[in-house]
């Protein structure tokens, strides 16, 4: 099963703007907004890059991951990308910058989204609460996995 952890670290105590399901005029939105300018946006789960691309659309500069049990994340308006199509990624690892390319382009953030068998779901709902202490865990998960590296 994937675990999941916070895109942005430590979890923002709140995300910006319209909240996953919300009214968008005649479509819903379908993720989460948050981060400011320049932080880091980390692998919410491990898996393999099926997409980096940009910036050429409403999406501005995008990467997609696909997980374990049919899960797929999706990170947008990123200021720059840090990974390639075909990478294998670990849960934490940098992937890119919080920007605001793309459409809209009211603030710099991060859209957020989590697909379950290519339907989209509330991040909330697979994500730890936010003082749940899931930060602590994902930081130990990531030294962990860089003294196996070592060895």
């Amino acid at each position: 099963m994937a675990i999941f952890s916070w895109p942005i670290l430590p979890a923002p105590y709140s995300t910006k703007g319209q909240k996953f399901g919300a009214a968008r005029g005649t479509k819903k939105h379908t993720g989460l907004d948050m981060g400011k300018a320049g932080e880091k946006v980390l692998a919410a789960a491990g898996g393999t890059v099926t997409a980096s691309n940009g910036p050429g659309d409403a999406r501005g500069n995008y990467i997609y991951l696909k997980h374990a049990d049919s899960y797929e994340t999706r990170y947008m308006h990123l200021d720059r990308r840090l990974v390639s199509r075909s990478d294998v990624i670990a849960v934490g690892k940098q992937i890119g910058v919080v920007g605001k390319t793309g459409l809209p382009k009211p603030w710099p953030h991060l859209h957020f989204e989590v697909l379950k068998s290519g339907s989209y779901t509330d991040p909330e709902k697979v994500l730890p609460p936010r003082d749940s202490g899931g930060d602590f865990l994902v930081l130990a998960a990531m030294a962990v996995g860089a003294l196996i590296l070592l060895a």
